[in-house]
């Protein structure tokens, strides 16, 4: 058994005792030393404590080891040294359901409908770090919208490199903007949802209808009166699941704000010429479903240039839809 778990079985014991639920611990498996040290510290420690629930897992070769809680947080380090009790403060709050998070950051989370993604890089050894895990760890639970990742930058060097870290704790948001040594929550909090909406760049739209949290990208478009500029390279993507996930939104999107919907229409029809014939058939399909009467002898010359089949019946559908109103 792990050395610093052996010292403390019988507090990690007495926790155990104050679970409520429980909590499911996904541990997701690579290979090297990096991943062994995880394995072995973190099946230990779900010994001592029979609450938690341990799924394993093997990684993809892109993927981190690491434990992984729900869809809201990503432990790539060791919960030893200074990182146990704010790691057993987090589990102790995902049991509960519940976090003790000042009421005016609660309200301005509460009221966020966007993604807040949260890098924070630490070490086991830093006495600065347990105090700024505890303020970011538990803040997915006011909002799951926010995602927090935590990373041993001496057990992960070249994470940390990449990201140019010099010191611990660095506290990374959105847009690379980034915090060192101890931090305000709340001036972390006002400065990550009050970034510009526009910023949400393609990979950023991609992630979040990926990981089915796409539902606010149509509320933050709205409210903002304009479409995200990357927002339109989505709705074009090749790969179907993303497009289709991006077409969903616009509907949505053209089912409440309709005006709005169709300053999409002229810059996708730019975009047939280079795309592959799929994407030309949604594309088609909007313009009937959003569109209007003026779209008509386009579609009509679109349909005189010789087509497939298959793109004639979308056309078809398209010019039905826009003409039956």
């Amino acid at each position: 058994m792990h050395e610093e778990l052996k010292k403390k079985a019988d507090a990690i014991r007495k926790w155990n005792e104050g679970l409520i639920h429980g909590v499911t611990l996904r541990l997701i498996r690579t290979d090297g030393s990096q991943s062994r040290a995880i394995e072995g510290f973190i099946r230990d420690f779900s010994e001592l404590a029979p609450g938690i629930v341990l799924e394993e897992e093997k990684g993809k070769d892109e993927d981190l080891p690491g434990i992984y809680i729900r869809k809201s947080w990503e432990l790539h380090f060791v919960p030893e040294g200074t990182e146990l009790d704010p790691f057993l403060d987090l589990l102790s709050a995902v049991d509960m359901g519940a976090a003790d998070i000042r009421d005016d950051i609660r309200d301005i989370l509460e009221n966020h409908s966007g993604g807040v993604p949260l890098t924070l890089f630490l070490s086991t050894q830093c006495h600065n770090c347990p105090a700024v895990m505890r303020q970011i760890a538990p803040l997915p639970l006011v909002n799951p919208a926010l995602r927090v990742r935590v990373i041993d930058g001496l057990l992960f060097p070249d994470q940390a490199s990449e990201h140019r870290i010099q010191a611990v704790p660095t506290l990374i948001g959105e847009g690379g903007i980034r915090w060192t040594g101890q931090i305000r929550l709340e001036e972390v909090i006002e400065a990550l949802v009050s970034r510009d909406k526009e910023r949400f760049d393609k990979e950023t739209i991609e992630r979040m209808i990926t990981e089915g949290d796409a539902a606010p990208l149509a509320d933050m478009m709205i409210e903002a009166g304009r479409l995200f500029p990357d927002f339109l390279d989505v709705l074009t993507q090749e790969l179907f699941s993303i497009r289709l996930g991006a077409m969903v939104i616009m509907e949505d999107i053209a089912e409440r704000a309709p005006d709005l919907a169709r300053t999409a229409l002229e810059p996708l029809w730019q975009k047939m010429s280079g795309s592959d014939e799929s994407v030309q058939g949604d594309i088609i399909y909007l313009v009937g479903e959003i569109g209007d009467i003026d779209w008509v002898p386009r579609l009509e010359v679109f349909l005189k240039v010789g087509v497939s089949p298959d793109l004639e019946d979308a056309v078809q559908d398209a010019l039905d839809a826009l003409t039956s109103e």
